[in-house]
């Protein structure tokens, strides 16, 4: 997190040092920060942050390319620094959960056939959930790179599914839950 940090800050500055040579003016910025309950929902905000980072970022690189080649470039190495931060932060994520629990590997084939079955049929759903949301936001970022993120998001939520799976390959999913097929969100 340490890494991530430095990197921030040396984003802001690059981002001062750019307004001053073009001769603008540096915003007062006053920000206020927000804070979780705990480690978990701090590195959640985290990542929420680095997401909007993203987003903001590409704006800014459409108008840079109007102005300033070298501009753009410099907002498209902090973009892809960016989507990196989100991926530590996903990782970071998937460590920490505190429900996760190691998930022993199918003993036998048809058993290990069977858990890749049901994993591809809960990340299709999944995709196409966040796909609808995609479109339905007005497709901000370009499909090759939503594409992208969806995979590293998808790795962030698959020891959920795979506890899931554990839980009901084990018998210990109660209620309506224990089906053949579970369903595809908890």
């Amino acid at each position: 997190m340490q890494q991530i940090a430095t990197e921030e800050q040396a984003h802001v500055q690059w981002l001062r040092e750019q307004i001053v040579a073009l001769g603008g003016r540096l915003p007062a910025v006053s920000r206020t920060f927000k804070a979780g309950d705990n480690n978990w929902q701090n590195l959640l905000l985290d990542l929420d942050e680095e997401k909007q980072s993203y987003t903001s970022l590409l704006e800014g690189i459409r108008l840079a390319e109007r102005v300033d080649n070298n501009i753009a470039i410099g907002l498209h190495h902090i973009r892809n620094e960016e989507l990196r931060h989100q991926e530590e932060i996903r990782d970071m994520l998937a460590k920490s959960e505190p429900e996760t629990v190691r998930v022993p590997d199918p003993v036998d084939k048809e058993a290990a056939r069977q858990k890749e079955e049901w994993l591809g049929e809960q990340k299709a759903a999944w995709l196409e959930q966040q796909r609808a949301m995609w479109e339905a936001s007005g497709k901000q970022t370009p499909w090759a790179e939503w594409e992208r993120e969806q995979e590293f998001k998808w790795n962030a939520e698959l020891p959920q599914y795979e506890l899931r799976w554990a839980r009901f390959a084990a018998g210990n999913e109660t209620g309506s839950e224990k089906t053949d097929e579970l369903p595809v969100n908890s």
